[in-house]
């Protein structure tokens, strides 16, 4: 098994391939870019284009569409035969670069990210998303982990920015992009945005938009119940807890007043 320093040494050679795309024996294109890739690299590191090289050492040509995601997918030969081509459909450009630079060197390329007019957890849910469509476990948790922050910093936004509305239809489009895929491929992007809004409900939830928006995704609104329902559970049992401690104390208290009590009366009748 490969040491940490080994990995770091592979991947940095893989970024290397990347950006002089030396030895590259395959294009990937989508909407309107394309990329010089090499097979091996994406086949070792995504189940998905390990399925789909595979199909191209069989035949030329062939056009299919992924069962999950229902997106065609077309797969050609070039006439040069110097690449093979894969061509995906339905996914924006830069989505697509930062997906395959991850592939390549373990890293998510915040640059070509942030170049997009829309807001960062918007962002970090279609790549989440697109990272559940190819299999890619790796990357899914380092979003996961990124969403976090970038609602936090949403939320500090929200309290700075006049226009309010703006601000929380950005967060609630991440929160349908989050919503468009089967529970099992984004359930933990899901749970992100739950827990983030069961927590800042009272300052972001008292907008007629969020209510209007969230009307959209059921799933979303049955989710944020739920976790809201539990909380408030949790805190009254939790005062439970805390009136049946107090009633246990009042009365270990009682029984030792009552203690002393007989004590000081029984010495009292000592004496006599």
């Amino acid at each position: 098994m490969p040491t940490t320093r080994n990995s770091a040494i592979v991947r940095k050679g893989d970024d290397l391939l990347w950006k002089t795309q030396i030895y590259a024996d395959m294009k990937i294109i989508c909407d309107g870019k394309h990329w010089l890739v090499h097979r091996n690299i994406l086949a070792s590191r995504c189940a998905w284009f390990n399925d789909r090289i595979w199909t191209l050492s069989k035949v030329r040509t062939a056009r299919e569409t992924d069962y999950r995601t229902q997106r065609l997918t077309k797969v050609i030969a070039t006439q040069k035969g110097q690449y093979y081509e894969l061509e995906l459909e339905g996914y924006y450009h830069l989505l697509v670069r930062a997906f395959l630079y991850f592939i390549y060197t373990g890293v998510l390329d915040h640059e070509h990210l942030n170049n997009t007019s829309t807001p960062d957890n918007v962002v970090i849910a279609q790549l989440h998303r697109m990272s559940g469509d190819f299999d890619l476990w790796e990357l899914k948790e380092a979003l996961v982990a990124m969403c976090s922050k970038a609602l936090d910093a949403r939320l500090e936004c929200y309290a700075q920015n006049p226009e309010k509305t703006i601000v929380v239809n950005g967060i609630l489009d991440g929160v349908k992009y989050a919503y468009t895929r089967p529970e099992h491929q984004q359930a933990d992007l899901r749970a992100v945005y739950v827990n983030f809004f069961a927590r800042c409900l009272k300052r972001i939830g008292d907008s007629t938009t969020f209510y209007e928006r969230i009307r959209d995704i059921p799933a979303f609104s049955a989710d944020l119940l739920e976790v809201i329902g539990k909380k408030s559970w949790g805190d009254e049992g939790d005062n439970d807890n805390e009136s049946e401690g107090d009633a246990r104390a009042q009365r270990h208290s009682r029984k030792k007043s009552g203690k002393k009590h007989r004590s000081h009366k029984h010495k009292s009748h000592s004496k006599k």
